[in-house]
């Protein structure tokens, strides 16, 4: 009898490393069918003490966006810390209600509640004890981190020379936790550096239909790493917390206008226009008062709520507006009346 079965290894979580997986499709001879496991992946946390950040699979984000929120240690071992920002992450939900003081984290087939100033929670309806009770600070809950993530099922270790606490996660693999296409001709990094050609052809035409595929309903765009491939339709599932906020950090929003201007002069597709003008009315209503732009709009948070002149951010912004002011030839699409606003908006900004 035949069939197939898929095994996860997780002892190389136990020292911190990669996965293994092994599958096969054949079975022994005489040896019962067994039900097909589902995919999963090993996602590894880390958070490490005195550090604003977390790392998943050694990259690193803030552990609260904007904010400077540091983990803390108590009685040498015990690590409380927000978990809001981390759970998305790892392909979970989080939801944190400050009126009831409530905390429920859905991590692959568990679901954990917990509530402010109690040890007590259940994971499935089954009570488990918390190492110390949760906390409520500045609207966010602050809780026992280890307990919590051996609750989820997480293999959890604490580096005492490292001051750094791990955790292993075993998941379902699924689009939340599947990687965005990386590399090839056109990627994030190089779409503005192709030749002209390459913007009235082809895979120009299919780089500025994945470019208004993954556009915000707000107008702007999410800022990417630089390897992820602008051929391929991206996995918008896995845009998760701030990953999937618009923005103007590192180029973003402004070089995809760009890219779309290009390919719209060449090409005079009637969706890559609609997404630039909706991509120039994020940045005309994003605009501070005092004339300047924020890292992230609409909502940010702590630092990034205030005006950035980092990277050249705010620099692009005004190339932007200058160009559609100027009706420079790409852009001279652009509606009178944005054309109107867009100089307004330029000469305030100066």
């Amino acid at each position: 009898m035949s069939g197939s079965f898929c095994v996860v290894s997780t002892a190389s979580a136990l020292i911190g490393v990669a996965s293994l997986t092994a599958c096969s499709s054949v079975m022994p001879t005489g040896a019962s069918a067994v039900p097909a496991r589902s995919p999963q992946l090993l996602k590894t946390v880390a958070l490490i003490m005195g550090e604003p950040n977390f790392s998943v699979d050694g990259a690193y984000q803030e552990l609260e966006e904007g904010l400077y929120t540091r983990p803390e240690l108590r009685n040498g071992t015990l690590v409380m810390a927000p978990l809001g920002d981390i759970v998305p992450y790892l392909g979970g939900q989080y939801r944190y209600s400050v009126t009831e003081g409530r905390v429920q984290l859905t991590l692959g087939d568990k679901t954990l509640l917990a509530s402010v100033g109690q040890r007590n929670a259940t994971v499935n309806g089954a009570p488990v004890v918390l190492e110390a009770a949760v906390e409520e600070r500045n609207g966010s809950a602050w809780v026992p981190v280890s307990s919590v993530w051996e609750a989820m099922g997480a293999f959890v270790k604490w580096d005492k020379t490292r001051q750094r606490l791990t955790g292993a996660f075993v998941l379902p693999a699924g689009v939340k936790l599947a990687d965005f296409a990386r590399g090839g001709p056109v990627t994030e990094e190089t779409l503005l550096s192709q030749k002209a050609g390459f913007y009235r052809s082809e895979d120009g035409v299919r780089m500025a239909d994945v470019i208004v595929g993954y556009q915000n309903p707000d107008g702007g765009w999410p800022k990417l790493e630089k390897t992820v491939s602008l051929l391929t339709p991206l996995n918008k599932e896995a845009l998760t917390g701030f990953r999937s906020k618009s923005t103007i950090d590192n180029d973003s929003t402004t070089k995809q206008l760009v890219a779309l201007a290009k390919v719209h002069a060449a090409v005079g597709k009637s969706s890559h226009k609609e997404s630039f003008l909706r991509g120039l009315d994020y940045l005309l209503v994003a605009q501070h008062p005092s004339g300047g732009w924020q890292q992230f709009w609409p909502q940010p948070q702590g630092y990034k709520a205030r005006i950035t002149f980092n990277d050249d951010a705010i620099a692009n912004v005004l190339e932007i507006l200058r160009d559609v002011a100027e009706r420079k030839s790409e852009m001279a699409f652009v509606d009178a009346a944005r054309v109107a606003k867009a100089r307004e908006a330029y000469n305030k900004g100066l």
